[in-house]
C-alpha cells in the first residue's frame, strides 16, 4: 500500500500558562509519539517540528535564539526531520539557525516578512504565508479583503 501521511506540527498557546508556547518536554513527547507510531505503521514520515518562538515573540528577545536551538535540538532528539522557524526575518539569525541546526531549516516569508536583503543560501525552504493563497482563490491582494471574500455565502 503506497500512503503519503501530511501532518502539522504546530505549537499552540496553552490557557492558564504564561508561556505562549507548549512546554519543550512536552512538545518534543508529541513528536516522539509521531515518530513511533509512523516508524511503527511503515509509513516514512518527514517531521517539521515548528518553533514559534519568533512569530509569537516568546520570551525575552535577548534570548530568543537560544531558546529556539534548545527547542530544535530537543524536537530533533525526539525524532523530527527538520525544523520550520517561522517569524524570522532577519539574516544573521536565519544564518544562526542554519549553522547551529543540523537538518533543513526551513522559514516563512511574506507580505509582513520580508527580509532586507538575500537569505543565506543554506535554507532549503522559505514558505510564502498563507498571503498567496488569498489573492489566487480571492483575486484580492488585500488580506483583509481576502479573508471577507473568502467567508462570504457563494451567490
Amino acid at each position: 500500500m503506497n500512503a503519503r501521511l501530511i501532518t502539522r506540527h504546530r505549537p499552540r498557546r496553552v490557557p492558564g500558562r504564561p508561556s505562549p508556547l507548549r512546554d519543550v518536554a512536552e512538545q518534543a513527547k508529541r513528536i516522539m509519539s509521531a515518530r513511533r507510531a509512523a516508524d511503527g505503521a511503515g509509513i516514512p514520515l518527514f517531521i517539521n517540528a515548528r518553533v514559534d518562538t519568533y512569530l509569537r515573540d516568546a520570551g525575552d528577545s535577548a534570548e530568543r535564539l537560544v531558546g529556539t536551538l534548545a527547542r530544535a535540538h530537543a524536537y530533533l532528539d525526539a525524532g523530527a526531520d527538520g525544523i520550520f522557524v517561522p517569524g524570522v526575518i532577519d539574516v544573521a539569525t536565519v544564518a544562526a539557525l542554519t549553522t547551529a541546526i543540523a537538518a533543513p531549516v526551513n522559514i516563512m516569508v511574506g507580505p509582513a516578512r520580508r527580509p532586507s536583503r538575500s537569505w543565506p543560501l543554506t535554507v532549503p525552504r522559505a514558505s510564502a504565508s498563507a498571503h498567496p493563497s488569498l489573492v489566487l482563490y480571492t483575486g484580492s491582494s488585500s488580506v483583509p479583503h481576502a479573508r471577507r471574500l473568502r467567508r462570504a455565502p457563494i451567490p
